[in-house]
């Protein structure tokens, strides 16, 4: 009688990784091959011409790995595009999906190559909805535009300048990377936000609170309902639900 070895862990192979979704990525794969054969720039890499197109990459280091597009700029340069496609996508606080995507998004930018060369993330989705194209498309474009975080920010958490639609997209994608263990930022906005308590009006005079201020932040959310017959219910995604916590900073330098 033969012992049997124990089972080590290793990542699946390709062929064994396919979902429901295998379809649309193979799509979006021939939508860049003919990209690939016509000589044509990459869509998510203007100016580049593609070189090498492939599929299911996890295992090769690539989170985001569904379609791989490798190319090269105009002045000889490598440019890198990870794609993870998905039939759809509601963006909202409820959708798993969208969680698990923005984890592979940081596990992709903790890489020393990522800074180091040309290197776009993207989501492919199937089903577009207005809210994905008016909301979501124009939080990613402003991302694109502002020279750095902070004017980001600046803008988003402005009312009557960015809409209540593009604030709920980055308070959930923010809240999606403090569920991966990042630190988001506060952005302003109702359904993320810092205050220390003790502060004239509670507002925090320095982002996190300065050496011994006590300082709250506190993050809306929207539970998912355990049946869909109770979603009609809920139109904002779940049950809402509003989680504070407080601390109390240490001493240290502002220098």
């Amino acid at each position: 009688m033969s012992e049997k070895s124990p089972r080590s862990q290793h990542v699946a192979a390709p062929a064994a990784t396919g979902a429901a979704g295998s379809q649309f990525e193979a799509k979006v794969g021939a939508f860049y091959l003919l990209s690939l054969l016509s000589g044509a720039e990459a869509r998510g890499l203007p100016g580049a011409i593609i070189r090498t197109i492939g599929f299911q990459q996890r295992g090769s280091g690539f989170p985001l790995d569904d379609v791989l597009i490798n190319a090269v700029n105009a002045d000889g340069s490598a440019a890198t595009l990870e794609i993870q496609a998905k039939r759809t996508l509601t963006f909202t606080s409820s959708d798993d999906e969208f969680r698990d995507v923005v984890a592979r998004m940081w596990e992709a930018l903790q890489k020393p190559a990522f800074e180091a060369s040309r290197h776009e993330l993207a989501v492919a989705i199937a089903r577009t909805t207005t809210r994905v194209e008016h909301a979501c498309q124009e939080v990613l474009h402003w991302a694109r535009q502002f020279p750095d975080g902070a004017t980001f920010a600046a803008h988003i958490g402005r009312k009557k300048f960015s809409s209540e639609g593009m604030r709920d997209f980055v308070d959930v994608f923010c809240a999606n990377l403090v569920s991966a263990g990042v630190q988001c930022p506060a952005l302003g906005s109702t359904n993320f936000t810092f205050t220390c308590p003790a502060a004239n009006g509670g507002i925090c005079t320095a982002p996190g609170g300065k050496p011994d201020d006590t300082v709250m932040v506190t993050v809306k959310v929207w539970k998912p309902t355990l049946m869909p017959f109770f979603s009609k219910f809920f139109p904002s995604g779940g049950l809402p639900l509003q989680i504070s916590t407080t601390w109390k900073n240490e001493p240290f330098s502002t220098n």
